[in-house]
């Protein structure tokens, strides 16, 4: 998107659509028997500074991929992501 106005309105048209099906960002640690209760199995996410438009909007998910060419590649990249993770 060119300009922080377009990223308010994309975020304003998703809310609207989704806002039915979409449950609260309450945390990672939510437990699934939230989302059965609330009837609200969607979780939307949005990777854009500055802080989303609406409490729908849940923090982004990190991507990994490797992109490696062996196994050995895959095996030492995921090594090194995981340790990253649990330090």
């Amino acid at each position: 998107f060119t300009n922080e106005r377009v990223h308010k309105k994309f975020q304003e048209y998703v809310v609207e659509v989704f806002k039915e099906y979409a449950h609260p960002n309450t945390g990672w640690q939510t437990p699934l028997s939230s989302f059965w209760k609330s009837q609200k199995r969607l979780i939307l996410c949005y990777d854009h500074e500055p802080a989303p438009v609406s409490d729908l909007f849940w923090p982004p998910i990190p991507q990994i991929w490797g992109n490696k060419q062996t196994v050995r590649g895959l095996y030492n990249y995921f090594r090194g992501v995981y340790k990253n993770f649990t330090s």
